[in-house]
C-alpha cells in the first residue's frame, strides 16, 4: 500500500516549509521567457528552408517538371526508374512505386521517415540545413 493509500480522506499534505522555498528559488532562477523565445525561433527557423533547395540536395537526379513539381529516385525503395514526386512548394513528397508507396506531407516527415530520427533531431537537422544556405 502505499503512503497516499493512508492518509485520512480529509487530510491536507502542507509542503515542507524548507521544500517550499527551494522551490521557489529553482523557479525564479529559471528564465522562462527566454526559454520560449528560443524553443519560437527553433520552430520557425526550419520552416524558412526552401523545399526545392533541400530535396536538390537529398534526393540525387532531382528535375523539376514544372513549377510546383519534381520527379527523382526514390530513396526509400531504390527503384530503377524515376518513381518519387515532391510538391515544391509545401514540401510533400510521394513514391509512385506500387511495392513503396511512401508519402508524406512535408520535410520534417521525410527526415524523419528517412533518416530514422525523431521529431527533435528531425528539427535540429533541419535547422542545421537552413543554416547553410544563409
Amino acid at each position: 500500500m502505499t503512503q497516499r493509500a493512508n492518509k485520512k480522506p480529509g487530510s491536507t499534505s502542507k509542503p515542507n516549509p524548507g521544500q517550499q522555498h527551494k522551490m521557489e528559488e529553482a523557479i525564479a532562477f529559471v528564465d522562462f521567457d527566454g526559454i520560449a523565445k528560443h524553443q519560437a525561433t527553433r520552430r520557425k527557423s526550419w520552416k524558412l528552408l526552401s523545399p526545392a533547395y533541400f530535396y536538390g540536395h537529398e534526393i540525387p537526379g532531382l528535375q523539376d517538371i514544372s513549377e510546383s513539381y519534381a520527379w527523382g529516385y526514390c530513396p526509400f525503395c531504390k527503384e530503377p526508374e524515376k518513381s518519387f514526386c515532391v510538391n515544391l512548394k509545401t514540401g510533400g513528397y510521394k513514391c509512385m512505386a506500387p511495392e513503396c508507396r511512401e508519402e508524406g506531407s512535408s520535410m520534417l516527415t521525410f527526415v524523419r521517415n528517412y533518416l530514422g530520427m525523431g521529431h527533435y533531431k528531425a528539427i535540429s537537422y533541419l535547422d542545421a540545413a537552413q543554416g547553410e544556405i544563409a
